[in-house]
């Protein structure tokens, strides 16, 4: 990965997350973010992470309702390539954690 926290990827282009945006009082959610795969842009991605687990990647879903009154949710967009999944988290996830040691040290963008 380079400096930027761009990450080449063979057929692809480079791997950038655009925008981070944490959320509080949302459960697991910890934030939304905006990515770039090479000509393609993928926005509400999200951070989840469940208390005491580590953070992890996850697509844009759409929540609904159910006719019992459950919450479900749809995958809105899938990446079949696991290699391509694998290096969109790392890139992300590697950006979330120096987002949240600036926010922690009070040095935020």
């Amino acid at each position: 990965m380079n400096p930027s926290g761009q990450q080449p990827l063979k057929g692809w282009g480079d791997i950038e997350t655009l925008s981070i945006t944490p959320v509080e009082g949302r459960g697991s959610l910890r934030a939304f973010v905006n990515i770039r795969i090479g000509d393609l842009i993928i926005h509400d991605c999200r951070i989840i992470q469940e208390l005491g687990k580590k953070p992890w990647f996850s697509l844009p879903v759409l929540s609904y309702k159910n006719q019992y009154g459950t919450t479900q949710y749809r995958t809105l967009v899938q990446i079949l390539d696991e290699n391509l999944k694998n290096e969109i988290s790392q890139v992300v996830l590697s950006t979330w954690e120096k987002t949240i040691g600036d926010c922690n040290g009070k040095n935020t963008k």
